[in-house]
């Protein structure tokens, strides 16, 4: 079978994806990226092609091991791979790998629609794909468990406090004050995002994805025609650049 590996190096976590064209076939997770923990990979599917992505330092050593391994092609993504979208971004070269892997992902599954995409991860990032798939730009801000610990971190008496479901409109005691503060100033801000982007840009869907979306889906309760919830976006847009450039 044709076999691709994607492999997406985060700042907290890493992914390392098999597909099987566009589905994904298994999902392998990892705290430390190593190439040993890759090799079972490798032993298990005949991998045809690998792409490598990461939005911290670049691993030359894991990269040199990947093209050693097997006889996959290895495609290091960076500013200069090509892809199927356009980028309207005034300096591309520090535009977040990920953010385009998202991008590239979200106008493929819709086509000629316009849309912001929100990653939600250790960052916040949303960004608008125009219906003519060019990406215009967008914004990044803290994720949800970042503006926690940076509450505890830099404050003298503020407790460390994490996601629940109980998130009142108005704290009544410092936990959920600070959890009540945190979660609705996250939502509201997709929220009065996804108002602009609707009227600048014509977006009707947001399309959401990162560790904390699920979570993030039960609290904005919006229409399930303007938010879809996609797990393996950046990965399937990465799968999709590698694809790209396999035939161009």
């Amino acid at each position: 079978m044709d076999y691709t590996l994607v492999i997406d190096q985060g700042n907290t976590a890493s992914k390392a994806t098999v597909f099987h064209y566009d589905k994904v076939v298994e999902i392998f997770r990892y705290e430390t990226l190593t190439i040993e923990g890759l090799c079972p990979v490798f032993e298990q599917y005949d991998i045809k092609g690998v792409v490598y992505c990461t939005v911290v330092k670049l691993d030359v050593r894991l990269v040199e091991s990947l093209r050693h391994i097997n006889e996959a092609p290895v495609l290091v993504m960076t500013h200069e791979t090509e892809l199927p979208i356009a980028i309207d971004y005034r300096t591309p070269q520090t535009l977040g790998l990920d953010r385009v892997a998202a991008a590239v992902a979200a106008a493929a599954l819709y086509p000629g629609e316009a849309m912001m995409v929100a990653d939600a991860g250790t960052a916040l990032t949303i960004d608008v794909v125009d219906a003519a798939s060019s990406f215009r730009g967008g914004n990044i801000s803290p994720g949800i468990s970042l503006r926690f610990k940076a509450l505890h971190e830099f404050t003298g008496a503020l407790p460390l406090v994490e996601v629940s479901d109980e998130v009142p409109a108005f704290g009544y005691d410092t936990t959920t004050a600070i959890r009540s503060g945190v979660v609705n100033g996250v939502v509201e801000e997709l929220k009065g995002s996804f108002a602009k982007a609707k009227q600048e840009y014509g977006c009707k869907k947001m399309v959401l994805t990162g560790g904390d979306a699920p979570y993030l889906m039960s609290q904005l309760a919006m229409n399930a025609t303007e938010v879809v919830y996609h797990p393996d976006l950046v990965a399937e847009g990465l799968n999709r650049i590698l694809r790209y450039n396999e035939n161009n």
